[in-house]
């Protein structure tokens, strides 16, 4: 299945699900955004770590929410914190990425 397909009519349950993490401002990007994504391709999310929860979301805490999202979307799901990617390759991403 293309993420495209398996995010529709579910992107309040992925926001749900990304925001119960403590996430904010939960954005796609990539092929999915850009119209290219094909059967195999992954959903590219883009998430953001709110000041009060620095240093309070865990490595293993992504990575059980890419799991869930995965389980609950039958896709791979490529989880990205803005936090932590270098300015010149965030304002890249946030140039194609929507909000869900």
């Amino acid at each position: 299945m293309k993420p495209s397909d398996a995010i529709q009519g579910k992107t309040k349950e992925i926001k749900q699900a990304v925001e119960s993490y403590g996430f904010v401002d939960v954005r796609i990007f990539g092929s999915v955004c850009r119209g290219e994504d094909r059967e195999g391709s992954d959903l590219d999310l883009l998430v953001t770590i709110p000041a009060e929860r620095a240093g309070k979301i865990s490595l293993f805490d992504i990575l059980d929410l890419e799991s869930k999202l995965e389980e609950m979307l039958g896709v791979p799901v490529d989880m990205n914190v803005a936090n932590n990617i270098p300015d010149h390759l965030k304002r890249e991403v946030e140039r194609s990425a929507i909000l869900l």
